[in-house]
């Protein structure tokens, strides 16, 4: 009845989703359809915390978007913070050195992003490309979590595989949304996918959303940003994949770039 009123209504579920997902029919064209799994589920619970802490986050969202529709609208209603004119470039070390900047041909898909940043980076003949789409602030058809952000054009490089991978990402293990990707003239691609919302690194889409309601109605702040690592193969992926793990065991924090930006607009 709410969103029938135009009210973006936030649903918190278990860990296993709520009972009436199995209930057809389905999209065939959903970007974000996976089969979950015993070990999806636990990847998720370890990646958003524990079931009480979701529900805690997600029952401040909700307790604070039921008192405060004026401070609501006031946000939505207020000048949009200066986006950054660039994005600075993470270092890298253990062999890995910084490459050309927008020179691969991957290139993915977020076109209301505030600023970007394509950046590849190279360690003998391997290569990494890091793309961060950054958001100074959330609006319609501004958002970073939006079915119109693609992890590559479907056309150049289609979708074979997908799920959640637990990796090290700064010092922490965190499961990330992985996705293998065959080439239509060009290399296929494996690829990492994550978010800075908060503070907080996810890559689950849900809670990352309950991260911003609540991150905009406590502190009048809503930047954020989405993290994606991809390299090419030809055919050994798995080989590739532990290409974007060492890179992502030798790049500096990338969270603490973005902090900056977000505290300089």
């Amino acid at each position: 009845m709410l969103a029938d009123h135009g009210a973006e209504v936030i649903k918190i579920e278990s860990g296993t989703g709520d009972t009436s997902r199995a209930n057809g029919p389905f999209r065939d064209d959903d970007p974000e359809i996976v089969t979950v799994d015993s070990d999806a589920v636990r990847a998720a619970r370890g990646q958003t915390g524990s079931r009480n802490q979701i529900g805690i986050v997600g029952a401040v969202a909700i307790l604070l978007i039921a008192v405060s529709p004026a401070y609501a609208s006031y946000l939505e209603s207020r000048p949009l913070p200066v986006p950054p004119r660039a994005l600075p470039v993470p270092g890298v070390g253990n062999g890995w050195t910084i490459g050309q900047a927008n020179a691969s041909s991957w290139k993915p898909i977020f076109p209301a992003a505030h600023a970007r940043l394509r950046q590849s980076y190279r360690k003998g003949e391997t290569q990494v490309d890091l793309f961060i789409a950054y958001y100074a602030s959330q609006r319609q058809d501004a958002e970073l979590i939006s079915n119109s952000n693609q992890l590559s054009d479907e056309v150049v490089l289609s979708r074979a595989a997908s799920g959640t991978r637990n990796v090290m990402v700064e010092g922490s293990a965190i499961p990330v949304y992985w996705a293998r990707m065959l080439g239509r003239g060009q290399r296929n691609r494996v690829a990492y996918r994550w978010y800075w919302v908060a503070g907080q690194l996810t890559s689950n889409k849900y809670y990352a959303k309950i991260l911003q309601a609540v991150d905009k109605l406590v502190s009048g702040k809503d930047t954020s940003a989405a993290i994606i690592i991809s390299t090419p193969y030809d055919e050994n992926w798995k080989d590739a994949e532990k290409s974007l793990q060492d890179f992502l065991g030798s790049v500096k924090p990338i969270t603490s770039l973005l902090q900056d930006v977000s505290r300089n607009r």
